[in-house]
């Protein structure tokens, strides 16, 4: 960690078990944050991720920002079962992931999907502590700017 920016490295690893009792564990990934105190902050994720089914003898990884002349979010990785590569993977963590240059996902396809559940209270049902409860809110939605101030003050 820097005045301006901190890596972190996250040892370890996690672990999946499906229904079926087939288990793949995978490493976690590295972080870089930038510019913490000015400019525009941001946040790179680093290293190997490599996935692993030993029952069946299948590992698979990608590795982001390893392309020269093109942003950090590019990622490209392998697939192998029993040592031999059945399949390259290339894309763009925040756009798009291709295998053997097929287009398997792509966030333009998920414009109209929703991603996390949603709860929709009814208006009596909503928590006390809900913004739009609160006098500043609701004095800003009628245009007076000034007493919105006051009243969040």
């Amino acid at each position: 960690m820097g005045l301006t920016a901190a890596t972190l490295n996250a040892l370890g690893f996690k672990e999946v078990t499906f229904k079926d009792g087939q288990t793949i564990r995978y490493n976690n990934t590295g972080d870089s944050i930038y510019n913490i105190f000015m400019g525009n902050m941001g946040h790179q994720l680093l290293g190997k991720i490599t996935f692993t089914d030993e029952a069946n003898e299948i590992v698979g990884w990608y590795e982001p920002g390893t392309y020269k002349f093109k942003t950090q979010d590019y990622l490209h990785g392998r697939i192998s079962v029993k040592g031999k590569k059945v399949c390259d993977i290339y894309g763009n963590y925040m756009g798009f992931l291709d295998f053997n240059k097929e287009r398997y996902w792509d966030i333009r396809d998920m414009v109209d999907k929703v991603w996390f559940p949603i709860v929709k209270l009814n208006p009596d049902e909503s928590l006390a502590s809900d913004s739009t409860k609160r006098i500043d809110s609701m004095t800003l939605q009628t245009g007076d700017i000034p007493a919105a101030q006051q009243a969040k003050e």
